[in-house]
């Protein structure tokens, strides 16, 4: 089914990001807090909607991994732009921002691929043919 990445890897990322701050980072709250935890709440509603789409058999728009990669080059960039508390708070936003990246690229090439013809699919044939 497309979108399961979305589904799975957006809001896991998402609450990484919710929760890093104050439990790995604790002593040192990066100053660019708040735009993680906006960027946590975008990825957790991206994923609730893919979920969603997902459990409806419907597919997920290409819009979803789009906005997950703006995210993730919003993660990589941010550090460097806004600062950071630590190194740590730093290589850390940037390694969730490419692991955004890359779920969303992966999941975009995934979502354009055509379908696999199925057995059933070869021997039917088209209406009106024989």
């Amino acid at each position: 089914m497309r979108g399961n990445l979305t589904a799975v890897g957006g809001p896991l990322l998402g609450t990484w990001l919710l929760t890093a701050p104050f439990v790995v980072f604790a002593s040192s709250l990066p100053s660019n807090l708040w735009g993680d935890l906006l960027s946590a709440a975008t990825l957790l509603a991206v994923g609730l909607y893919a979920t969603v789409r997902v459990v409806r058999e419907e597919p997920v728009s290409p819009a979803a991994p789009v906005l997950v990669a703006l995210i993730g080059l919003v993660q990589v960039t941010q550090p460097f732009v806004v600062g950071s508390a630590s190194v740590a708070n730093r290589w850390n936003d940037v390694a969730v921002g490419v692991a955004l990246v890359t779920l969303a690229v992966v999941e975009f090439r995934t979502d354009r691929r055509p379908d696999e013809a199925t057995s059933d699919d070869a021997t039917t044939p088209e209406p009106g043919r024989r």
